[in-house]
């Protein structure tokens, strides 16, 4: 009998510990990619010069993607190119040589020094192209780092783009008339609009049909370190506010023995400081080394709170800690309120379906921040007014959540202007 009670105490402590025990990698792995993917959506109306991107530099140099060609021995990635979409990257960067007569991958030191058997260019495009179809919402930024030497080299890199991604470009205005600099208030949801879902930039190279599909890098800021990397709201000491906001930020790290030898490798970026860099406003922060479930693009995660959006509330609260709370619509919170220079009001309490009442006036809006910098400054608001929480333009829709916007009224709360839906 003794022995019995004790066979039932270990099995009840046993139970005890599996329901305590944290939710395994693979649960925190579906939630990162299901709130990267929410706040990708969510800042599909936001500028180029503001819009977050999960990115990877050198995304195509690993052993993974190349196999044992030469360059990618010294390699930055891990895991192949569709594998790190599949981990919710949404930016790539690849270096297109050419190397006996064709527009390869390499990570070259030199003038095509150290190019071998890698896949051409075509062959990666192809695995991207493949995975959009696939992903077909998804809206992707390629950075191509053109080594291609004269106009038909360039040449061969525009057929290979035209035969593969023709139909997914979403092309410059000029067709190749003149070297277009990456329009910086293009959002994903305009792409999407004109039945694109790719956007090319890189350097002008040679010849009107690389600058028919590509557009010019050159109003991008990329920092030449991370270690100096400061948090909000200070974001030093590279580029001040002026530049973030109208510039698109791109800090990296490289951690190719090259980058080593040469002083170019930028640094380790680690999860900390991808929130820092999160909560600043940097528009790509280039991973090296990026695994699955890897720590850092769980950091890239600015908004929900853990294991948030839950089941079965449709409202939405922005916390003490800046992070969100699915909530039911009922209850009563303070308000978020948006004037159009950007900055954040706290209104009185009131429901969700009232809030945009609560606002008051239509110079503000009830409203949702996009970018975790504009979520810190809504964060810095509420400190200032002492709310724990408020609410925020945002809803839920079927499986997803949408902003719902409205300007602020003094008349029936359902008669507010909706501004987004």
């Amino acid at each position: 009998m003794a022995g019995r009670r004790v066979r039932i105490a270990v099995v009840a402590l046993v139970g005890l510990l599996i329901a305590a025990a944290p939710a395994s990698s693979a649960d925190s792995r579906r939630q990162t990619l299901r709130q990267l993917d929410l706040q990708y959506e969510l800042a599909g109306d936001v500028p180029m010069r503001n819009a977050p991107w999960v990115f990877t530099h050198n995304s195509y140099n690993s052993p993974a993607e190349m196999g044992l060609a030469l360059s990618p021995q010294d390699s930055n990635q891990r895991i192949t190119v569709v594998d790190q979409l599949d981990e919710g990257v949404r930016s790539l960067e690849l270096d297109v040589h050419l190397f006996l007569g064709r527009p390869v991958l390499c990570h070259s030191t030199g003038p095509h020094l150290g190019c071998s058997t890698e896949k051409t260019f075509r062959q990666v495009l192809t695995q991207i192209r493949g995975w959009m179809d696939r992903n077909p919402r998804q809206v992707l930024l390629l950075y191509l780092e053109g080594h291609l030497d004269h106009q038909a080299g360039y040449d061969l890199g525009a057929s290979d783009l035209e035969a593969v991604m023709g139909n997914l470009i979403y092309r410059p205005a000029a067709g190749g008339a003149r070297c277009e600099p990456l329009p910086l208030e293009l959002t994903r949801k305009q792409v999407r609009a004109a039945g694109k879902r790719l956007v090319l930039y890189g350097d002008c190279g040679d010849g009107a049909r690389w600058q028919s599909h590509v557009y010019d890098d050159r109003l991008r800021l990329t920092a030449s370190t991370n270690a100096p990397f400061r948090d909000f709201p200070d974001c030093g000491p590279d580029y001040k506010r002026a530049e973030y906001d109208s510039r698109q930020v791109r800090y990296y790290e490289d951690a190719t023995g090259v980058g080593a030898a040469t002083g170019t490798g930028h640094g380790r970026i680690d999860p900390p400081l991808v929130a820092r860099m999160a909560r600043c406003g940097v528009d790509l922060v280039g991973f090296d080394l990026l695994e699955r479930g890897d720590a850092r693009l769980a950091a890239e995660v600015w908004s929900w709170g853990s294991g948030e959006p839950v089941p079965g509330r449709d409202c939405v609260i922005q916390g003490a800690s800046g992070r969100w709370f699915a909530r039911p619509c009922g209850e009563r919170h303070r308000v978020a309120c948006r004037e159009a220079s950007g900055q954040w009001r706290i209104a009185r309490r009131a429901t969700a379906r009232g809030a945009a009442r609560a606002c008051g006036t239509p110079e503000l809006l009830q409203a949702v921040p996009r970018t975790g910098y504009d979520g810190q400054l809504l964060l810095a608001a509420q400190k200032r007014a002492g709310a724990g929480a408020v609410w925020l333009g945002h809803r839920r829709r079927g499986d997803g959540w949408k902003p719902y916007e409205r300007k602020g009224c003094r008349g029936p709360a359902r008669r507010c202007p909706r501004v987004t839906a």
